[in-house]
């Protein structure tokens, strides 16, 4: 077996340096073509207008819309801001408060920025518009919809924030096949008619459930609820183009020493 030189060894390790990708609307984000900077460092290379390839870098969709890259907040604008492939598509909020343990078990909240103008216009305007859910439990039970068959559920306009475009379901929402501590996989489906096709769909939103009557939540239950809240709530966070705790680093992630 041959070994390289120590001087040659070092001189390999340098110059193997940092592949700068360019970053046109300074969003921390490279597009998946994005032309080479010359750089030798992280600070030269962000100096220069551009990112530093790794994995905490994410597609950018639309290298020239510092508001458009993979998982930024969707915006009513007809554009797919967050990379998707899919526009204005509407997006729930998470929560980490528990459930209650009072009657059926519950899901903490269910709350959703509509970001079609469309259905912003439909439900503010005071039309009729209808919404259906469907959950697929994690533990490969069966799934279910709501409301069943093929029916579908009227919108309230009285829970429809038309400043924030927020429709709010209400917290700690029962639904008769949900079961004590387990994690759903739910989206929702808008419907411009009654009769109509779907006109929006939710992507893919995850909740857990608590206790339910005469069955409270151990200690060692609450932690783990309390733990898997609060990891629903960082992936929302990721959804939203925030990297870290609570959307405290950067959006690629890197210049703080993050990791995705």
């Amino acid at each position: 077996m041959k070994f390289l030189p120590f001087f040659l060894f070092a001189s390999l390790s340098v110059n193997a340096g940092i592949v700068c990708l360019e970053d046109p609307d300074n969003d921390g984000m490279a597009a998946p073509n994005a032309d080479r900077i010359s750089a030798s460092t992280s600070a030269g290379c962000w100096a220069r207008g551009g990112v530093v390839r790794s994995t905490a870098i994410k597609n950018d969709c639309r290298p020239n819309d510092e508001d458009s890259y993979l998982n930024a907040p969707e915006k009513m604008d007809g554009i797919d801001n967050n990379c998707d492939g899919v526009v204005d598509e509407p997006r729930f909020f998470y929560s980490d408060n528990i459930p209650s343990k009072r009657g059926t078990p519950a899901i903490n909240q269910l709350k959703i920025k509509i970001n079609s103008s469309r259905l912003h216009d439909a439900i503010s305007g005071g039309q009729s518009v209808y919404y259906k859910l469907h959950f697929q439990p994690l533990n490969g039970d069966n799934a279910f919809s709501f409301p069943t068959r093929g029916e579908k559920e009227l919108i309230d306009v009285v829970n429809y924030d038309s400043f924030y475009r927020t429709l709010d379901l209400g917290s700690n929402v029962r639904f008769s096949d949900l079961k004590r501590l387990t994690a759903y996989k739910v989206r929702m489906f808008f419907y411009l008619s009654e009769s109509g096709a779907v006109h929006k769909e939710s992507p893919e939103h995850y909740v857990i459930t608590g206790g339910e009557a005469g069955n409270g939540l151990t200690d060692l239950e609450r932690f783990r609820l309390k733990m898997g809240l609060n990891g629903l709530v960082q992936l929302g966070d990721q959804k939203l183009g925030k990297v870290g705790v609570n959307g405290s680093v950067d959006k690629d992630g890197t210049r703080y020493g993050a990791r995705k």
